[in-house]
Order: C-alpha cells, then structure tokens, then sequence
C-alpha cells in the first residue's frame, strides 16, 4: 500500500505543481484559458496558489498520513 501512496503523490504533484506555477506565472496559455472560462487572470493565480499548496500538502502527506489525506481529500462541492 505504501508504494501506492508514493506512486500516487508523486503522479498528483507531477501534474499539479507545474501547473499550479504556470498559473501563478501567468503565462500566455494560462492566460488564454482564464480568458476561454471568463476568470480574472488575478482569479487564476489564486487557483494556481491552491494547486501548488495542495501538491506540498500531498508530499507533506507521504511524512504524515493525516496532512496528506488533508491535502488530498475532495471537497463538499
């Protein structure tokens, strides 16, 4: 099970985290999908804010299970 978690942590940041900069960075394709979904780009750095948290949450988790399952965890909505 424990290299599954690993597995999947590392896969989730993979994803999250470059994307998260981008975002934050605001390069031009990430200020055209802002744009295409008529958010603010300050809107989408935000986000971008919360996807790099989320991703150190994710690896913070691999440390301590519960921050992990925290950071990972899908919301209400």
């Amino acid at each position: 099970m424990r290299t599954a978690q690993i597995v999947t942590a590392v896969v989730l940041d993979l994803v999250f985290l470059p994307l998260g900069v981008a975002k934050i960075a605001a390069i031009p394709v990430m200020r055209q999908a802002a744009a295409h979904l008529d958010r603010s780009p300050g809107l989408y750095r935000v986000v971008g804010v919360l996807e790099v948290a989320g991703a150190a949450g994710v690896l913070a988790g691999l440390a301590r299970g519960p921050l992990g399952a925290a950071a990972a965890k899908d919301s209400p909505c």
